[in-house]
């Protein structure tokens, strides 16, 4: 496996402009400020705003995704064809194992 900064990752909001948080940090337990995400700043893009928080939130979550998925294909047998294909194909591409 890769060796990519161990979870849990969390995220939080970095920059706050006019009440919107318009810059993400993705910290680790042991390395802060790991990654930004930054979001749309143009005024009315509160949908960029809200994506920018969900990008963050979805890059948190990635050392657990990964490892779910793993385990998941412990028993690949439980999948159909293209969904054991589809799974193998994310984690080696996560873990650099094209």
């Amino acid at each position: 496996m890769s060796n990519h900064t161990p979870g849990p990752w969390t995220f939080r909001p970095w920059k706050v402009e006019q009440g919107h948080a318009v810059e993400f940090v993705i910290d680790s337990e042991n390395w802060k400020q790991m990654a930004m995400v930054w979001a749309q700043e143009e005024p009315g893009a509160d949908e960029a705003l809200g994506s920018g928080e969900a990008n963050a939130r979805l890059m948190a979550m990635a050392p657990e995704l990964l490892r779910v998925l793993t385990n998941l294909m412990l028993n690949p047998r439980r999948l159909r064809a293209p969904e054991r294909e589809m799974a193998w194909s994310v984690i080696n591409r996560a873990t650099g194992r094209r």
